[in-house]
């Protein structure tokens, strides 16, 4: 059963260990909205679900207190994995297209969550009911709505607010990108309970398509997926002319919101012509396998700057390397082997045991070697910190490689952009 209202030593010290360790995986976090967070009230955060497990863990540390997520049942069938997930407050979710004889369990469930939130606990549950590794809103399922209304039911006094939150990516797989979370204002579910007379299907409905579009505003979100890949190198490639354009500061959620709104503009042109001169020119970047984020990003900054920064940190930097090199090639090998869709999670999870392991075993050695159990240990201490630096700056250093290794990708970057700039 699952434990209420504590927060029990092993789950504080994971959940600052993961959230220092957020440092040395993403090259910048972004956070939007923290304001908005209720803390004071009931609520259920509904995110978009793009990312697995990683959705949950970094949603896990915007607050200090125990966050109860609902994860896919299959991840809870052995032993050894259910008793860990518990421990750190997750419980199944149970879905018709893995056993439809289970899906009566969530029943028990919801009754658990409403305890929960009656007790002045928080609750995660992802409303797109699964993940698609695709910057798009899904439909929202019933299950958080139906958890705050029979709260309501249970309490007609209080209040159950629905907290919506984007979550963007710069890339779903690998590490050194940038992450932004974005947190948009509560919604009431009271209003919407005595607005259809508490009729809870009524109320669901109601409810779901306000959560849905208060989401979808803060996300970057390609509904066209007959054009998906084409809009997405797009708004990348268009994305620095339009932010000049703007007069905008380069921040993660600035980024985001002009590259949603030239996604909007562009899907509406039903023109075959100008999709097949796009998805020509988008086919450069595929064969060559050209990051259009990176880029973007080598266009965007200065090469004298970025040199200097590459050229000065690099002591740094190769400290760092060897400090985590071995890591890296292990997480490289991951990306051949593990299922699309959980990639991220499987190789973060790796991550946060193999670093602290490798780091132990890097200052023995060299204690050993070097007779010196002080050179030990400040080896153990400094490699944590070097290697947080080595994650800033790792941006840097692929875009360097942009800037003067991909000089036909930026011809082929500039002539789509002219081809696109008049449609914007």
């Amino acid at each position: 059963m699952l434990k209420r209202n504590q927060a029990s030593l092993w789950y504080r010290c994971w959940h600052q260990y993961v959230t220092m360790m957020m440092f040395k995986w993403f090259s910048k976090v972004e956070v939007v909205g923290k304001e908005n967070i209720p803390l004071d009230k009931k609520y259920i955060m509904i995110p978009n679900h793009q990312n697995a497990a990683i959705d949950s863990i970094v949603l896990a540390t915007l607050v200090p207190q125990p966050v109860l997520f609902f994860v896919r049942s299959d991840m809870f069938k052995k032993p050894l994995a259910n008793k860990f997930l518990r421990s750190l407050k997750m419980i199944p979710a149970y879905r018709q297209k893995e056993n439809f004889q289970d899906v009566k369990k969530n029943e028990e469930n919801i009754q658990l969550s409403v305890d929960i939130l009656q007790h002045g606990e928080t609750i995660c549950m992802m409303p797109e009911g699964g993940q698609d590794e695709k910057h798009r809103l899904r439909t929202f399922v019933k299950g958080p709505f139906r958890i705050a209304f029979s709260t309501l039911k249970n309490n007609p006094q209080e209040d159950v607010f629905m907290l919506p939150i984007g979550l963007e990516y710069g890339h779903y797989d690998k590490f050194g990108y940038p992450l932004l979370i974005n947190i948009g204002q509560p919604i009431s579910t009271k209003k919407y309970y005595y607005e259809n007379n508490q009729d809870v299907p009524l109320a669901i409905n109601a409810i779901r398509d306000i959560a849905y579009e208060e989401v979808k505003k803060l996300m970057f979100n390609i509904q066209d997926l007959n054009h998906y890949q084409d809009l997405y190198i797009v708004s990348h490639i268009c994305q620095n002319m339009e932010m000049q354009k703007n007069n905008l500061e380069p921040t993660l959620f600035n980024q985001m919101k002009i590259r949603q709104a030239i996604v909007d503009k562009l899907s509406m042109i039903e023109d075959e012509n100008f999709w097949q001169s796009i998805s020509q020119c988008n086919q450069y970047f595929k064969r060559n396998k050209i990051d259009v984020l990176l880029l973007s990003m080598a266009e965007s900054e200065s090469k004298l700057k970025n040199s200097l920064i590459c050229l000065l940190s690099l002591p740094f930097f190769l400290s760092g390397v060897i400090g985590n090199e071995l890591i890296w090639l292990i997480l490289k090998w991951l990306d051949k082997i593990s299922p699309t869709g959980f990639n991220a999670t499987i190789k973060y999870a790796m991550y946060l045991v193999l670093s602290p392991l490798y780091h132990i075993i890097l200052a023995l050695v060299f204690g050993l070697i070097f007779h010196s159990w002080w050179l030990a240990i400040g080896i153990l201490l400094l490699m944590p910190l070097i290697a947080v630096f080595c994650m800033q700056v790792v941006k840097n250093y692929r875009v360097w490689i942009y800037q003067f290794f991909h000089q036909q990708a930026k011809k082929e970057m500039l002539k789509l952009r002219d081809w696109v700039r008049k449609y914007l």
